[in-house]
């Protein structure tokens, strides 16, 4: 719904500079959450296996922001396999804050 909203602009109609300010406006989320919440929206849009695995609650928040920032589509499978693993924390020392990957992406296999 987030990249949906975003895509088509709907945030414009009540004068805000971006979906992010929208959502601090009407959903209480700071700046920086907002763009994160719209990064990985958008971002889910070409990864489905990702999306299917957050919308039926498999993958948590933590979990799914990571992959996003990391996965393209021919690695999110095995990246979503993967995930049910190890803690979230982990998830995030191995997928950097910047996207750039830092651990055995190849753990597990």
């Amino acid at each position: 719904m987030v990249a949906e909203f975003d895509r088509r602009e709907g945030w414009t109609d009540w004068g805000c500079r971006s979906c992010a300010h929208w959502l601090n406006w009407r959903c209480g989320l700071d700046l920086r959450a907002g763009r994160e919440h719209v990064r990985m929206a958008r971002s889910m849009e070409n990864l489905p296996h990702i999306k299917g695995a957050f919308g039926r609650g498999e993958l948590s928040y933590s979990k799914a922001r990571a992959l996003t920032r990391v996965a393209t589509p021919e690695s999110e499978e095995d990246l979503v396999a993967m995930a049910a693993l190890p803690p979230p924390p982990t998830w995030r020392s191995w997928c950097g804050p910047t996207g750039e990957r830092r651990g055995p992406m190849t753990w597990g296999r």
